[in-house]
């Protein structure tokens, strides 16, 4: 499924985030947003996901709007938050409810299953809302839901800003993003 950005306008008040933007991202493609913050790359992915409305222009999804194609799209903002619960929990509550199984290979490929494996509790280690966990352990969380999710187009925000160079290159050098269409917003343009 590609994504169309014609001509996409979105404002908040006096401030214009996006003026006339268009581009197109192939289905299977993965196109970088990159830029500084504040330039609009966020408000960009939350208009793709629908979760915002355009000013003017539009974003298609397989060539329908996004809230017609919800279920094909993964959406991981930059600022989300974990759920107190369990790992497992929130692995579920992340993916959108992969099963079990789904989520271990996800798990697997990413890399967070060794890290998992140190804990005493493995996947029933309580999260508390984020409090003890570093930035690159919540987005390891959320990159493994994302892939356990199984959603053909991917949107994604700075969510490898907090990974090391060597798993950002094994989470998306991995087969789980082949034949995705993702969009990754980032300020250093590293995936």
């Amino acid at each position: 499924m590609g994504i169309e950005v014609r001509n996409l306008t979105k404002g908040f008040g006096n401030f214009v985030a996006l003026r006339d933007v268009s581009f197109r991202v192939d289905s299977g493609e993965l196109v970088a947003l990159l830029g500084p913050s504040g330039s609009g790359k966020t408000t960009l992915l939350r208009v793709a996901a629908g979760l915002y409305d355009p000013d003017r222009g539009r974003v298609t999804i397989g060539g329908l709007p996004p809230a017609a194609v919800s279920g094909d799209v993964a959406y991981l903002p930059q600022d989300f938050r974990l759920h107190s619960g369990t790992l497992l929990r929130n692995l579920q509550w992340l993916s959108m409810g992969a099963s079990a199984r789904r989520l271990a290979e996800a798990a697997e490929a990413s890399g967070l299953e060794a890290w998992v494996r140190t804990l005493p509790l493995g996947y029933d280690t309580q999260t508390a809302v984020d409090i003890g966990l570093s930035g690159g352990q919540k987005q390891l969380i959320a990159l493994t839901a994302v892939m356990a999710a199984d959603r053909r187009v991917l949107l994604l925000d700075e969510a490898f800003a907090n990974l090391d160079w060597v798993s950002r290159t094994w989470i998306s050098g991995s087969a789980w993003f082949a034949d995705k269409t993702v969009l990754y917003a980032s300020h250093d343009g590293g995936l």
